[in-house]
């Protein structure tokens, strides 16, 4: 639940075997709950919301039981549900920095335990980041390493996969597919694949502006720097998406500490040593 009224999931937990159409209901269970037992005539208990709007990710059709470009969606109920326990989405730099570092991420689901062993309840894993490529043929996607004793399993796509640091969490995006050792037999790339929120800014933020939240800008364009007597002069050209929701802009030192700060699009950075800078732009 990345905000009181919307919900990221995989695309394929939201459309219909074969099509890019809906499914004709989903079940959310709230946080930590037992999943409930479901029957041919549908699920116990009534709903206390219903969907009001859904998207997915522009080119995902459910074709096949493999991982499908693009698998990402948001639904958006009727109410709000809970507040959310994520501090803000992981953007690009999160995931290089924490991929070449090999950073430990968590996943959170209802998947099976082992092969043919299902779950009731909710259950966590902590796997190291291995790589992010937003660029990918299966669309803005990173993954993480399994072992044979521990990784995801059938039942957790959709699932939150997310990195804490101090109080702070911040969502990655969601897991769509793995090679697991659930799996029988076992695959021997034991690999799991999920689709990076940030990538998928228009799908959230029609979503957003849908649920009446403020929207997510894109990232800054055309960053230059020039030197000049220990000074950087750093200018941009605003974002492509959502530019008329931004407040001010970061200027960041290739050590991702804040150089300077600006609400127009250039910021001198002063008192620098002799040597190479480089900076980026948020």
């Amino acid at each position: 639940m990345w905000r009181p009224r919307l919900l990221i999931t995989a695309a394929h937990c939201l459309t219909a075997a074969g099509t890019d159409g809906r499914v004709d209901a989903v079940a959310v269970f709230p946080p930590g709950a037992e999943v409930r037992v479901y029957s041919d005539t549908g699920p116990q208990g009534a709903a206390t919301v219903a969907v009001r709007q859904w998207w997915k990710a522009d080119g995902y059709v459910n074709t096949s039981r493999l991982v499908q470009p693009n698998d990402f969606a948001v639904i958006e109920p009727d109410a709000d549900l809970a507040p959310s326990g994520f501090t803000r989405l992981a953007t690009q730099f999160d995931l290089a920095r924490w991929a070449k570092a090999g950073s430990q991420v968590e996943h959170v689901g209802y998947g099976l335990v082992a092969a043919k062993t299902p779950t009731r309840g909710p259950h966590s894993i902590s796997l190291p980041l291995s790589g992010y490529r937003p660029g990918s043929l299966l669309g803005q996607i990173f993954s993480t390493d399994q072992t044979e004793a521990k990784g995801l399993c059938p039942g957790d796509s959709g699932s939150p996969v997310f990195r804490m640091e101090g109080t702070s969490a911040f969502l990655l995006g969601v897991e769509v597919g793995s090679n697991s050792a659930c799996q029988e037999p076992p695959s021997s790339d034991l690999l799991s694949i999920s689709a990076a929120a940030v990538g998928y800014l228009p799908v959230l933020n029609s979503a957003l502006a849908s649920a009446g939240y403020p929207t997510i800008p894109g990232a800054p364009q055309s960053i230059l720097a020039v030197a000049r007597n220990r000074t950087a002069t750093v200018s941009w050209l605003p974002p492509v998406v959502s530019a008329e929701a931004i407040v001010g802009y970061d200027v960041l030192d290739a050590r991702g500490v804040l150089a300077c700060q600006a609400t127009a699009t250039t910021c001198t950075v002063a008192d620098l040593r002799d040597g190479t800078h480089g900076f980026t732009v948020r």
